[in-house]
């Protein structure tokens, strides 16, 4: 996922992520887009911190947490411009795996 990430921020039609713009948007935590992308937001840390639990990390909730920051500050940085993803988050991911004890 972040590998496809880091590729896709490289082009011209990459806009972030939908899910964390709607949220940035709409300021308004109770809109039913809002909801959702909150929701959608929520399964993705879910996601990671099943895989963490089940890649051995030592703290798999702390390990999600740090995911999701990632993507979500990456995707954000990349889609105004503030930065180049191009090997940027597959180190810094790897460097998290790393601390996690999961490599």
């Amino acid at each position: 996922m972040f590998e496809q990430v880091e590729l896709q921020a490289g082009t011209p039609e990459f806009r972030g992520c939908r899910y964390l713009a709607v949220q940035i948007e709409l300021k308004d935590r109770s809109h039913p887009a809002s909801q959702v992308a909150h929701r959608v937001k929520e399964t993705l840390t879910a996601h990671f911190r099943s895989t963490a639990e089940q890649g051995g990390a030592s703290d798999p909730d702390l390990l999600a947490r740090q995911l999701s920051l990632l993507l979500d500050g990456a995707c954000a940085r990349a889609e105004i411009g503030a930065d180049r993803l191009t090997g940027l988050i597959v180190p810094t991911v790897a460097t998290l795996l790393d601390a996690a004890g999961m490599r």
